[in-house]
């Protein structure tokens, strides 16, 4: 992006000032690109928290990451851990005849 070189934002206007928007840019993306589907800029915001997830990322983590004020906002993504808590049930009984 040639036309933000002296800009002091990563994504600008051509005269340099920042975009207030980018869902027009987006929607327009998604037209070329020929994917009809019904996709948001807060879609590719859950997708990427769900592959952090599906990754075996520390929930805490990615609580802080995806900036949510609550950690039951995070947990909604917690189905979709590898482990899904299952190694953690298992220590407490490590030492045990179960």
């Amino acid at each position: 992006m040639e036309h933000c070189s002296d800009s002091p934002w990563v994504f600008c206007q051509r005269n340099g000032n920042k975009i207030s928007s980018i869902k027009k840019s987006f929607k327009c993306a998604l037209e070329k690109s020929g994917i009809d589907k019904k996709i948001t800029i807060h879609t590719l915001r859950h997708t990427f928290i769900s592959w952090l997830v599906q990754a075996g990322q520390d929930i805490i983590r990615v609580k802080q990451v995806a900036r949510h004020a609550n950690i039951n906002t995070t947990m909604r993504y917690s189905h979709l851990s590898p482990d899904e808590g299952h190694e953690t049930v298992k220590a407490l009984f490590q030492d045990t005849d179960f």
